[in-house]
């Protein structure tokens, strides 16, 4: 039982954060450059 809840948790932290990522990027994940990702990360870092 406690795994399980653990996993929903860490789930949807995941989940989550590929969504906020999916947001930063403004482009859909299967367009994304190597150059789109360094933008991304200088944002996050900023």
């Amino acid at each position: 039982m406690v795994n399980l809840s653990l996993y929903k948790a860490t789930r949807h932290k995941n989940l989550k954060m590929i969504l906020s990522l999916s947001r930063l990027l403004n482009k859909d994940w299967n367009d994304v450059t190597k150059d789109d990702i360094d933008t991304l990360v200088w944002k996050i870092m900023n």
